[in-house]
């Protein structure tokens, strides 16, 4: 495979700061280059789709486990009206192909050379947009046809179990594939513990043998109070971690092995004077065929993209509000992103009128808890592309979301700092 950067890929997600840890997403940039396919459960008609394999991306620069390179936007999306058991995507082409999927629920999975010198995947989903990027092996470029089939086959794992919970809400629990905080947020008061070995699945496919995840530099630290500054995902065992204060955020901190702390409450957020509220009238709440995704720090999810019909709903729990589902909708030619709190929807911003054809709509809570949102067109060739930013906290004053910050601009453009 031909080394290659991923400097154009980075140049349009850097100022996404999403973090490479277990729980991360991709924000997709931009919509299917050869088209999308839909496919329902009980459905064996094979889905043929055609392109051109290759592009300037190094695929083993997304993923180690991935080869060859592709294009920046995704070649397909397969949608997926209801969790399938099994569905089989395979390249067909007359060279050395390769494959790179990302599925609805995160998980990415990588091929080369399954049949012959063409790639093949299959695997179970749950419903929601599966995109594929094809690629090829020695960097040229050359004509494929993509098949989807779906099969009975075996119904995929049974998710995992809740974990146990202990005192003040923290989970006791390792070998996760996804971090599970209980009821802790950042700012929590924590009494930091010595990390206890953990032998058992490390929730990726693996096995941890007695890891403790420990430094005896942290040994001077163990007994403080202090507070959690930010959630990291989980660690090589699968135990959920985080970054305290009391070390100014050098060590992960096995929450497993901490006592919740009752100490001087964190310093107050500084205070922003947000815009005058905008009143709208209310609109349709999500529907209850969307597919909701609770918010989590750092972790992007992508609420609206051009030829995705799966409604996608993200779910923001403010402290000290109500949740709050966030959405977005269509009417003509507008484009806004709303917002739902007890089943009472509003529009919470309108969406440039530039932006509204094409837009990627991404929500990221922020490890401060409050939600970043991104409404992005990738440049293209001449089109430098196009960003609108919105920053939202809680308005305790009026019991919803209001609009703190916002921002238009280029690609090209810099970012202000509360948007990185």
């Amino acid at each position: 495979m031909i080394g290659r950067s991923l400097a154009s890929f980075l140049a349009l997600c850097a100022a996404l700061s999403v973090p490479v840890m277990a729980e991360a997403q991709y924000v997709v940039p931009g919509p299917p280059i050869y088209g999308s396919f839909s496919i329902t459960l009980g459905d064996y008609t094979p889905g043929v789709m055609r392109g051109v394999a290759g592009g300037p991306i190094a695929l083993g620069d997304v993923d180690s486990a991935c080869r060859g390179t592709a294009s920046v936007q995704p070649s397909h999306v397969i949608l997926a009206s209801g969790a399938l058991p099994r569905i089989r995507i395979e390249v067909s082409s007359g060279a050395d192909s390769t494959l790179m999927v990302l599925l609805p629920d995160g998980r990415r999975l990588c091929n080369d050379d399954s049949v012959g010198l063409n790639a093949a995947i299959e695997t179970g989903t749950i419903a929601g947009p599966v995109y594929v990027w094809v690629g090829s092996y020695n960097g040229s470029t050359f004509p494929y046809s993509l098949t989807v089939t779906q099969s009975g086959g075996a119904p995929p794992p049974p998710p995992p179990m809740a974990p146990r919970i202990g005192a003040g809400g923290i989970p006791l629990d390792c070998g996760m594939s996804r971090a599970m905080y209980g009821s802790l947020r950042v700012g929590d008061g924590l009494i930091l513990g010595a990390h206890t070995p953990y032998s058992g699945p490390n929730g990726q496919g693996g096995y941890a043998n007695g890891d403790a995840n420990w430094s005896t530099d942290m040994g001077r630290w163990v007994g403080l109070a202090t507070v959690i500054t930010s959630f990291e995902g989980v660690d090589d065992s699968g135990c959920p971690v985080v970054r305290v204060a009391a070390d100014g955020g050098q060590y992960f901190w096995r929450v497993r092995d901490a006592r919740p702390g009752y100490g001087a409450p964190p310093p107050p957020p500084p205070v922003v004077v947000a815009p005058p509220p905008v009143v709208v009238a209310p609109i349709a709440p999500p529907s209850s065929l969307a597919v909701r995704v609770t918010l989590t720090p750092r972790t992007p999810v992508t609420l609206f993209a051009p030829g995705i019909t799966t409604p996608t709903v993200a779910v923001w729990s403010p402290r000290g509000g109500q949740d709050v589902e966030f959405g977005t909708v269509q009417r003509g030619g507008m484009l806004a992103i709303s917002a739902s709190i007890g089943g009472v929807a509003t529009q919470l911003v309108e969406v440039p009128a530039a932006l509204a054809a094409t837009a990627v709509i991404t929500a990221t809570r922020r490890a401060d808890g409050q939600v970043l949102f991104r409404a992005e067109r990738a440049p293209d060739g001449a089109d430098p592309g196009q960003q609108a930013l919105f920053l939202v906290n809680w308005d305790r004053a009026s019991s919803a979301p209001a609009i703190a910050q916002r921002w238009l601009g280029s690609f090209s453009d810099r970012a202000p700092g509360w948007a990185r």
